[in-house]
């Protein structure tokens, strides 16, 4: 069995702006075989989300309704990072600006992830950020509305597990999480992945 081929790109359609992506036309030609076709490419900027961690052993939470599925969704705080801005600092300030809760000490990235290379170029650091507390108020956008959840982190997994929390990038997010934290650590006890 061969390795995948990478497709050339022959022609590149004007790129449609959605407002929160362009979208963009590729004609694609396979090396081997030269079969051709138009694909879709959604170019989006930067996405950051974070895991709000207290010293109490909960997670903060952010509840909202999302339009693409209709439905109201529990999810970590995050957002679109500004261009030029720092991440790990565009994920603070959507934390704080959605929760209120921030923390003296930095973020951490737990990784970067693909949000659907199918057809997005785009990527979303996830950081976490330990001893987390109320500092403020939310500073929400004029089309949000939030409602923030503070829950403790062995109900969050349980949440991923029972499929209460079926957004994708909160479930890489949560499983990166598992992949970098120890797991003797008293967030992380066996029961929380049984």
């Amino acid at each position: 069995m061969s390795d995948p081929s990478l497709w050339e790109t022959i022609a590149e359609g004007q790129p449609d702006n959605w407002k929160v992506m362009n979208v963009r036309t590729v004609k694609r030609r396979h090396p081997v075989d030269g079969r051709t076709s138009d694909f879709t490419v959604c170019d989006a900027p930067s996405w950051v989300n974070i895991m709000p961690l207290t010293k109490r052993g909960t997670i903060i939470l952010v509840e909202q309704y999302r339009h693409g599925t209709n439905s109201i969704t529990l999810e970590i705080p995050g957002g679109v990072a500004n261009r030029g801005e720092d991440l790990r600092l565009a994920a603070q300030r959507e934390c704080a600006e959605e929760t209120g809760f921030s923390s003296n000490a930095p973020a951490q990235l737990l990784g970067v992830i693909q949000p659907n290379p199918a057809f997005m170029s785009n990527v979303c650091n996830v950081y976490v950020w330990d001893d987390c507390e109320l500092n403020g108020l939310q500073e929400l956008d004029p089309m949000e509305d939030i409602v923030v959840r503070e829950i403790e982190i062995k109900d969050f997994f349980a949440k991923i597990r029972n499929g209460e929390i079926q957004h994708s990038l909160v479930v890489s997010a949560a499983a990166l999480l598992l992949l970098k934290r120890k797991f003797n650590d008293a967030f992380y006890r066996e029961e929380l992945v049984a």
